[in-house]
């Protein structure tokens, strides 16, 4: 596993000068719960003792945020407001003679209801 140069609990400020002064946040989670990290955030993950699994998926960072992409998926008949997929539904680039970027495959839309028709 990948571990930081920095001992987060013991910050030596005369090697990272400015560490002090960081505008940071603190989340905590529960089972089932999903953060996003915006691209090229530096994070730092902790958990109890005991049995934890923690998922990290990173997406290509788009240059900024496009609706017409939303919009299109909504056009398919996507309920952007619900998930569009499973962390089964990605290759992660590790796999042998599978595509080096992580690749995921959208759900098809629901069926629409009869009374949505």
């Amino acid at each position: 596993p990948y571990a930081g140069l920095i001992d987060t609990e013991d910050v030596d400020l005369n090697e990272f000068p400015g560490w002090d002064t960081l505008k940071w946040w603190k989340l905590n989670m529960e089972a089932g719960d999903c953060a996003y990290i915006p691209a090229r955030w530096f994070h730092f993950v902790e958990a109890p003792r005991g049995r934890s699994l923690t998922v990290h998926v990173w997406f290509e960072a788009g240059g900024k945020f496009d609706q017409r992409s939303c919009d299109a998926m909504e056009a398919q008949g996507h309920n952007t407001s619900e998930y569009l997929l499973r962390i089964s539904d990605c290759t992660w680039g590790q796999e042998p003679d599978k595509p080096k970027k992580t690749k995921c495959k959208v759900r098809k839309p629901a069926p629409k209801k009869v009374d949505e028709l």
